[in-house]
């Protein structure tokens, strides 16, 4: 290795040395204050204060979210659990999503409208963030490991039902 964790090129493939050159900084002997003042720069300057954070998170829960989309939501979770609801794919889930996932997904939803500037969510929306909300809240079985499935490609499965 060569100083600050830079990657010696003989002793790597071609996309490990990319990779690993891509986060090697050499920042030399600077003083402690100087090196915390870098560091300091590079911190998030807060975008909103509190009261704004609450009025926005208000505005969000009020945001009218369409039957079709509430069922898209409903459907969605449901099926990510093992059960009849989730048919073919039910045999790959040991365990799945309970209420706060229906929950989580319809504020994200309604958040990414507003963000998008839409005045409600659609089906498309629940389909683009189906897989962050659900993922870590399922496990798949025995089989489906073996079987070489991971849980992105069960949620892909389930997403396909709906839309």
């Amino acid at each position: 290795m060569e100083s600050w964790g830079t990657p010696n090129r003989a002793t790597l493939g071609r996309s490990s040395t990319t990779r690993a050159t891509v986060l090697s900084v050499r920042i030399g002997s600077i003083g402690s204050l100087s090196w915390k003042r870098k560091v300091e720069e590079t911190l998030a300057k807060g975008s909103m204060n509190a009261d704004a954070l609450i009025t926005a998170q208000r505005l969000i829960r009020r945001l009218p979210v369409g039957d079709s989309v509430v069922e898209a939501i409903l459907s969605l979770v449901r099926s990510a659990r093992p059960g009849e609801e989730s048919g073919e794919t039910g045999k790959f889930i040991a365990w799945g999503p309970g209420p706060r996932a229906s929950q989580s997904l319809m504020l994200a939803v309604r958040a990414r409208a507003l963000i998008d500037g839409r005045l409600a969510p659609s089906i498309d929306d629940v389909l683009d963030l189906a897989e962050p909300i659900l993922k870590h809240r399922m496990a798949l079985t025995f089989q489906a490991r073996a079987e070489g499935r991971t849980i992105p490609d069960v949620i892909k499965q389930l997403k396909a039902r709906i839309g």
